[in-house]
């Protein structure tokens, strides 16, 4: 019993979408506590910048001195911080928003598309990334210790990382490369761009795409596209508006009041 009550809570209120319903409220929550600190700090820092200002301009003790700068900066660190954090909140949320879009878009066949072909291929894609990131990694290394001496580009492992990750969508400096050396800057060359770009960024494609027409093939051709859903929400809206429809809520409160049952 407390198993089955264990497993109903966490299908109904920890699943993938209500988790990211959580996420949002939590996040949202946070971003404003932020900003009002924030405020707050923001008008600590101006009450104290007065004093700041003029126990510079005629200083008092060394002592006296040192106590009104060091809360003056505290209170500047501490509106900083507070700044920072919400910056981050703030841009971390519409990508939360994001997926609190994809929930929406599958309540229309159509939209839903997208997110079922991603969620029917995320085995494939799990296993994919995996062999992707290994043949990834083996390369960073080759160009770091390739390239890391003479390449600012790719003297640190952050560095070198954007720099292949770039490198794979056509943003190389092959003029750079080729001066440390070109048979060894284009074997790395033809074989990074052999193996990363043509084989398996072109297997992910494949296996979106794949995926992508499976689904695409099991909605059928007779869904409503979103345009005709719309235009029937506003040819309905239009009808109720002249009385030439009966709102389904009237209809369920009449079938109620017949059956004498309490709305």
């Amino acid at each position: 019993s407390k198993a089955r009550c264990f497993s109903a809570l966490l299908s109904e209120y920890f699943g993938l979408w209500n988790v990211v319903d959580w996420t949002s409220i939590l996040v949202g929550c946070i971003t404003i506590f932020y900003y009002f600190r924030a405020r707050m700090l923001c008008g600590l820092v101006n009450q104290i910048l007065p004093e700041m200002i003029d126990a510079s301009l005629n200083p008092p003790g060394r002592a006296e001195y040192h106590a009104i700068a060091l809360k003056f900066f505290l209170a500047t660190e501490d509106l900083m911080l507070a700044t920072k954090g919400s910056t981050v909140l703030l841009c971390l949320y519409p990508l939360i928003i994001m997926l609190r879009l994809f929930k929406s878009f599958q309540a229309q066949p159509r939209l839903a598309i997208v997110t079922a072909t991603l969620k029917t291929a995320a085995p494939d894609l799990g296993h994919f990334f995996i062999v992707f990131f290994c043949v990834f990694f083996c390369f960073l290394v080759n160009a770091i210790l390739s390239f890391g001496q003479d390449m600012e580009n790719f003297s640190s492992i952050d560095r070198a990382m954007n720099t292949v990750f770039l490198a794979m969508f056509g943003d190389w400096d092959w003029t750079a490369m080729r001066e440390i050396g070109g048979l060894k800057s284009g074997f790395w060359f033809w074989m990074f761009m052999l193996v990363m770009v043509l084989v398996l960024l072109n297997m992910l494609l494949a296996i979106i795409m794949d995926v992508y027409t499976e689904v695409r093939g099991s909605i059928g051709g007779d869904k409503e596209t979103l345009w005709h859903q719309s235009y029937m929400v506003v040819r309905r809206w239009w009808q109720t508006q002249r009385g030439e429809r009966v709102r389904l809520s009237h209809i369920r409160r009449c079938l109620l009041a017949h059956e004498g049952i309490d709305d």
